[in-house]
C-alpha cells in the first residue's frame, strides 16, 4: 500500500516517532535523552514491551471484522498491524493491532501494566485528560487514532489492554482528545530544541523504575531497586498523574 512521505515545512524538523510522543508525557526529560541524545538503555521494561510488539506482528496480517463490516477506504482489506505516518501531525508510528466493528476501525494498544485504579483528574499542562488510562498511553493511542482519522478511516474510538490488571479502557474520540495529540507534538518539537535536558523530575515515584536512572540522575549512595520480569506488572506511572512533584522545578 502506498503512504505519502511527510514532508515537513521546516527542512530540519524531525518526524517524531509515536513512541517518543509517549516518552514526552511521561517524562520530558527521558525523552531529550533519548530522542535528542540518543541514549537508550534496556531494561526489563522495554525488553518485555519489545517481546510484545514481536509477537503482536505474528498475529495473523489481516484485522479482525464483524460480519456486518463493509470495505472501509482506503484499504478494503486492513491490515491488522499498519506502519503510518502521519503529515498533519509529523509523526510515524506502528499500530500493532487493528479490530473493525461495524464499519468503524479501532485501535488496541496493549500495555504490560496495569490500568489506574484510583479515581480522580488527571490533567498534563492545562488539558484534563480521561481517568481510565495514563496520560502517556493516552498519547500514544490517541496519535493512532488521529492517523486513521487523516486516512479517511472511521476510527471513533481506541482500547488499551492493561495486562498487569487484566482491563481493557476505552477512549472516544473527542475535541479534547484531538487538542492534547497536538499540544503533545508540539511541546516535543519544544523540548527537541533545547540544547540541554529539561530539569529532572523531583520525588517522583516514576524515577526508580525507570531505564536511564543512572544516566539522569548519576550520584553516590545506593541504586533503587529495578523492575524484575516478576514485577512488570505494575505500571510505571504513579497513582496520581497530576502530582506537582513530578514537575520540573
Amino acid at each position: 500500500m502506498d503512504i505519502p512521505t511527510f514532508v515537513p515545512a521546516n527542512p530540519n524538523a524531525d518526524i517524531l516517532p509515536v513512541r517518543m510522543c509517549n516518552e514526552l508525557v511521561y517524562c520530558e526529560r527521558l525523552f531529550h535523552l533519548e530522542h535528542v541524545q540518543g541514549i537508550f538503555v534496556d531494561s526489563a521494561d522495554t525488553i518485555s514491551g519489545r517481546d510484545e510488539h514481536e509477537r503482536a506482528a505474528r498475529r495473523g496480517r489481516r484485522a479482525r471484522a464483524s460480519k456486518s463490516s463493509s470495505d472501509l477506504p482506503p484499504w478494503p482489506e486492513l491490515p491488522r498491524s499498519l506502519d503510518i505516518i502521519s503529515s498533519e501531525f509529523g509523526v510515524r508510528g506502528k499500530i500493532d493491532f487493528l479490530e473493525i466493528e461495524d464499519d468503524q476501525v479501532i485501535v488496541v494498544e496493549t500495555k504490560h501494566g496495569r490500568a489506574p485504579k484510583q479515581p480522580g483528574p488527571r490533567s498534563w499542562y492545562d488539558h484534563e485528560l480521561p481517568e481510565v488510562a495514563w496520560p502517556a498511553d493516552l498519547a500514544q493511542l490517541g496519535l493512532y487514532m488521529a492517523m486513521l482519522r487523516e486516512y479517511g478511516l472511521d476510527a471513533q474510538e481506541g482500547r488499551i489492554f492493561y495486562r498487569g490488571s487484566r482491563s481493557t479502557v476505552t477512549i472516544p474520540w473527542s475535541e479534547p482528545l484531538e487538542a492534547f495529540l497536538h499540544a503533545v507534538v508540539r511541546r516535543a518539537r519544544e523540548v527537541g530544541e533545547l540544547a540541554t535536558p529539561p530539569e529532572p523530575l523531583r520525588d517522583s515515584p516514576k524515577c526508580p523504575g525507570c531505564s536511564l536512572h543512572d544516566v539522569c540522575l548519576p550520584g553516590p549512595g545506593p541504586r533503587p531497586r529495578r523492575a524484575l520480569p516478576a514485577s512488570l506488572g505494575r505500571h510505571r506511572d504513579p497513582p496520581h498523574a497530576r502530582n506537582r512533584r513530578d514537575q520540573p522545578r
